[in-house]
């Protein structure tokens, strides 16, 4: 079905630490400007994925002087722009007979200016699907595949590294190179990624408290409690993604839409799967999810050249490479969300963009993002450009 899709481009905001460079600058400025960057032209649909109204995705529009035929926003979490971008290969691969081709714009944003507190729906969700907070789904899945502290260690050093050698070859060769946020003045307000390295990737106590918040205990399910009770806490401040602030988006089209706008598809989409394991499976839905894009695409594990897993705690990667019998240099070989940051509802896209950056023509590699209440969104892509 995905035959037809290709990946044409991909644009992405710097990232900075929640509530701080990016905090006041509303959504749809942010992603306003990443669409006047993309050579999209007029657009068959506009999916974006964060908090807030609607009005975000049609004030994006109307800001950068774009049209679309149809625009709505994804409200799910951390897999929110995955869920996107799966909607739009979706309308792409519907469209694709059309004259003019279609181009589709998909991704997500992320701003500490829209964190909203819990409200009464809410906690309405949490009492029909309960789940584990992500700290306590991170430590029971490094407790499933038998991972220590220092393991967590070494796999955070070893982002760290990777990301710093890493650093050069990114600037060289990636098109999502951040494009500076300007004001309405045209001042730049920030030009590259600042996120604080006071940790791994900048993640404070306060970052990680949050994960365990009070507020969370009414969300555990009484048949997920006791788990939760006898979890030995493995994950500290080393081994959790910073929260920060920045949008991403991805230019889906097809064959004769690349044409139209005389662009090299940089990769073609050769399968996707989403996938609702249950709260039980919790981070561990990602693996399921890669299983089925490796089938769907005729691929194995043993073909795949990059695996770009987002990961929000250390152990995901870790787990990841247990289940898939992948070396670790394969996984997330720039440094994952786990240094450069957890973009929230835009952390798909930004996964996308980074694989990209890793995948030249006939290599092959998946994105994949899950959630701690077990939903995983991935995608398989080969090499083009």
């Amino acid at each position: 079905m995905h035959g037809d899709v290709f990946v044409l481009d991909v644009a992405r905001t710097p990232l900075a630490t929640a509530g701080t460079a990016l905090a006041e600058v509303l959504p749809s400025r942010l992603v306003a400007g990443l669409l006047r960057q993309l050579p999209a032209g007029d657009l068959c649909a506009l999916v974006l994925a964060g908090d807030g109204s609607c009005e975000a995705v049609r004030h994006a529009l109307a800001s950068s002087g774009r049209t679309a035929r149809a625009s709505w926003l994804v409200q799910r979490g951390g897999i929110g722009a995955a869920e996107a971008i799966r909607q739009g290969v979706l309308q792409v691969a519907g469209d694709a007979g059309a004259a003019d081709g279609v181009c589709v714009v998909a991704g997500g944003y992320a701003t500490a200016s829209r964190y909203r507190a819990r409200g009464a729906l809410d906690m309405l969700a949490a009492v029909t699907h309960p789940q584990l907070p992500p700290r306590a789904a991170a430590d029971l899945l490094a407790a499933r595949h038998g991972l220590t502290v220092a393991a967590l260690d070494d796999w955070s050093e070893r982002s760290r590294q990777a990301a710093r050698a890493a650093q050069a070859q990114v600037q060289a060769q990636m098109r999502a190179q951040p494009q500076p946020v300007t004001d309405l003045n045209g001042l730049v307000i920030l030009a590259d990624d600042c996120v604080s390295d006071d940790c791994v990737g900048g993640t404070s106590a306060q970052t990680a408290a949050r994960m365990d918040e009070p507020a969370d205990a009414w969300r555990v399910a009484p048949r997920l409690a006791p788990c939760q009770r006898e979890l030995a806490r493995l994950h500290t401040v080393n081994h959790v993604a910073p929260q920060v602030d920045g949008a991403a988006l991805v230019l889906l089209g097809c064959a004769t839409a690349a044409e139209r706008l005389r662009l090299r598809p940089r990769a073609r989409l050769a399968a996707s799967v989403t996938l609702d394991a249950g709260p039980a499976q919790g981070f561990s839905a990602a693996h399921a999810a890669v299983r089925g894009a490796l089938a769907r695409a005729g691929w194995t594990a043993a073909q795949l050249d990059v695996l770009e897993i987002h990961d929000g705690f250390a152990a995901q990667a870790l787990a990841a490479a247990h289940e898939l019998s992948l070396p670790l240099d394969r996984i997330n070989p720039l440094g994952g969300a786990l240094v450069h940051g957890d973009a929230g509802a835009a952390a798909g896209a930004v996964s996308v963009g980074r694989l990209l950056s890793r995948l030249n023509e006939g290599t092959r590699g998946v994105a994949v993002a899950a959630d701690a209440a077990g939903h995983a969104v991935a995608f398989a892509l080969e090499g083009l450009a």
